[in-house]
Order: C-alpha cells, then sequence, then structure tokens
C-alpha cells in the first residue's frame, strides 16, 4: 500500500489486491476516527430522601468511607451541601468524578474515564443508581462505519452503526499494526484511532448468507443496527434485497465489482467501488 500525498486530514492511498477485509485495491480517500461511538462512563445517581435531623449518614466509594452527622434543624439543600462538601474533599472522588447537584434530591457522579468503574455502597435512609461504563465494541476490517457529532482532541468519534440514522462514513481499512493475533480477533478495539475509506475500491465484509452470484444491478445495503452488545454482524454488507429491517441501503455511490468469496478465516468477503 502506497501513501501518495494527502491535503487537509485526509489521505490518498495506493493500490493492494489480497483479499483481506479493508483492504484497498484502487486510490482512494481516507479519514482517521477514533473508536469511542457507543462508549459511556460510570455515572453513579445518589438520591437523599426526606432529610432527617440528628442523623448519621453513610456511604463508601472507591475504598473511602464518608459519614456526617446532620443537624436538628437539616434541610433538603443543607443535606446535599453536607455530601458534596465530604465528597469533594476524597481524592477517589474529586480525582475522577464530576459532581452536579440534581434539585435538592440527588448527588450525581459523572466518571471523567470510561472504564473506571468505583465499587460505591450507601446506607439508608440514602438510596443508589450504579450505572456501569460501556466500553466501545471492537470494530473489524472491511465494515461500514458510523460517526457521531462528536470529537476528541480533533478525531470524530465513530464506530459500528448503532442505528439506522446514524451518519455513514466510510468503511474501516486494514492496517497491519492493528492485525492483534492471526487467529483474530482483528481490527479496532476501544479508543484506538482508526483509518476509514470514504472512496475508492477495497475489499469489504458480506453477511455469510449473501446470495453469489449478486443479482444484475444489486444494490448494496449495510447492517445498520445492532440488535445486542454481542450482536457481531453489525457494518457487514449484503446485496440483492435487504433480508431484515435492521439493514439499510448503503448511501453514496457505490457498487460490488466482484462476486463475494469466502476466505481462509470463513469471512465472506467482496470488492466493492465507494464512494460516500
Amino acid at each position: 500500500m502506497n501513501i501518495l500525498d494527502g491535503q487537509g486530514g485526509q489521505t490518498f492511498i495506493g493500490s493492494a489486491s489480497i483479499a483481506v477485509p479493508g483492504l484497498v485495491t484502487q486510490r482512494g480517500i481516507t479519514k482517521s476516527v477514533i473508536n469511542l461511538m457507543g462508549a459511556s462512563a460510570q455515572v453513579i445517581t445518589i438520591t437523599l430522601g426526606t432529610p432527617i435531623p440528628s442523623n448519621v449518614y453513610s456511604l463508601s466509594i472507591a475504598g473511602a468511607s464518608v459519614s456526617f452527622l446532620t443537624s436538628s434543624t437539616v434541610t433538603a439543600a443543607g443535606l446535599q451541601s453536607l455530601l458534596v462538601d465530604r465528597l469533594s474533599v476524597l481524592p477517589q472522588v474529586s480525582g475522577n468524578f464530576k459532581i452536579d447537584l440534581i434539585s435538592n434530591t440527588d448527588v450525581k457522579l459523572t466518571a471523567l474515564t470510561v472504564g473506571l468503574d468505583a465499587v460505591v455502597a450507601v446506607a439508608a435512609p440514602l438510596t443508589l443508581t450504579n450505572v456501569t461504563s460501556a466500553m466501545a465494541s471492537r470494530v473489524p476490517f472491511g465494515r461500514i462505519l458510523a460517526g457521531s457529532a462528536t470529537f476528541l482532541d480533533g478525531l470524530q468519534l465513530a464506530g459500528l452503526p448503532l442505528s439506522a440514522t446514524d451518519k455513514v462514513l466510510g468503511v474501516t481499512q486494514f492496517s497491519h499494526g492493528m492485525f492483534r493475533d492471526l487467529g483474530g480477533p482483528d481490527g479496532f478495539i476501544h479508543g484506538d484511532v482508526m483509518s476509514l475509506v470514504k472512496s475508492g475500491v477495497l475489499w469489504v465484509e458480506f453477511n455469510a448468507m449473501v446470495p453469489n452470484p449478486a443479482p444484475a444491478g444489486s444494490a448494496l445495503y449495510y447492517k445498520s443496527i445492532k440488535l445486542s452488545p454481542t450482536d457481531r454482524a453489525a457494518g457487514q454488507l449484503y446485496y440483492g434485497t435487504a433480508p431484515t429491517s435492521d439493514y439499510t441501503l448503503l448511501p453514496g455511490v457505490s457498487s460490488l465489482d466482484s462476486e463475494t468469496t469466502t476466505i481462509a478465516d470463513g469471512r465472506v468477503v467482496g470488492l466493492i467501488s465507494l464512494s460516500v
């Protein structure tokens, strides 16, 4: 693969001819994005309940314990302020969480880092809602890639499609540096910078049930809805007629340039012309 030149954050790439998902065979345009779409940080919501005068409140978070006594005239706002004051002086909290006050009823802690899941417990009358973090899904080579409207350090957040309304950015490009294990899995994991192909001719991964040979004038569809966290088909292509409602017509100008073929690891690939 030969890099020819680049402009505006995009790179023009040369040619290759092996049937590997994500491998480009004719010059195209690529763009760098980051695999963080769909990821979320831990969110802890502590609900205070009706303030109890002269009562000891206690909780623990990330190995640190908090305990305080309310006054005989404590109010909802005063109870909330006491809790925030105690939490703010803990390094386990101040260095790792953003603290928000919700009305006079709750204290919300949002982790600053995805993947940081602190152990937290509260004693009555406090109650707790703890939503743990979610990592971005691994993105194989040769899959349709969607993007969010959010950027991190100049890179657009992207990942496998989660819904039919996600904006299609292109196809994940094969990278030797991300081919972690010849036995699989390959691709990009949470937080990886990914190279995607916006236009060009390249090998892509198709659904294993795709018909072959392709019907004349076949339209290209992609798996646009991830049905569950374990759904491994998101971003795969299909041609002909969409097999189920979770497939969406591929936008832009695209065409199938070869019959699909099954490669050594069992995946079905085909060569397409892409422009999105």
